[in-house]
């Protein structure tokens, strides 16, 4: 399976890095591949995560890979592609998941 990603969810990576970095260069480094790594495991087990249920009405089956309890990886399947969409901190409010999802 291919995977791409959103120009959306390569910004939002590369914030949670230089965010994180500013705490702990280390830290940002591991967070970052760590979900990358996460990603890639979709390449073998697609449909591994959960549907995601604050997007059900949308026109794509989004799902939700959670990563370290404090991140979602939000993407679709298209064929024999993996859209990544967004990398949302699940510390905000869910509902704010539907406004940074583009259909």
């Amino acid at each position: 399976m291919k995977i791409i990603f959103s120009d959306y969810a390569l910004m939002q990576l590369e914030q949670i890095y230089y965010f994180l970095q500013n705490q702990n260069v280390n830290a940002a480094i591991h967070i970052h591949n760590f979900i990358l790594d996460e990603i890639e495991k979709l390449r073998n087990f697609p449909q591994m995560a959960a549907i995601e249920p604050e997007l059900l009405s949308f026109s794509h089956i989004y799902r939700s890979l959670v990563v370290r309890k404090r991140y979602k990886v939000v993407y679709y399947l298209e064929k024999d592609i993996i859209h990544i969409s967004a990398i949302f901190d699940c510390r905000q409010n869910p509902k704010k998941l539907r406004d940074v999802i583009y259909q």
